[in-house]
């Protein structure tokens, strides 16, 4: 996944509809995180094994720029019957 992936995997959602500038977003979650990071961490919160608690938790502390809105969307497109959108 390089910046253009990740902008095409974000600016999907319904929480990205509030910046008319995705660019600026994209750009600032990756210069606030490291591309690298951000990749490893979001990998993990949406499929690691781990209970959902501590994956949210520790991805809401250690990542910048994903609010719950992001975070509960993203979980809802991949895993639609066991989480909704907050």
């Amino acid at each position: 996944m390089d910046r253009n992936d990740f902008k095409k995997y974000i600016s999907q959602l319904w929480a990205m509809l509030i910046w008319g500038n995705k660019d600026y977003i994209v750009d600032k979650i990756i210069n606030d995180n490291n591309l690298e990071l951000l990749k490893e961490k979001l990998a993990w919160f949406i499929w690691a094994n781990d209970p959902i608690e501590e994956r949210w938790n520790n991805f809401r502390s250690e990542i910048k720029g994903f609010g719950p809105a992001m975070m509960s969307e993203l979980l809802c497109s991949v895993y639609p019957n066991k989480y909704m959108v907050g």
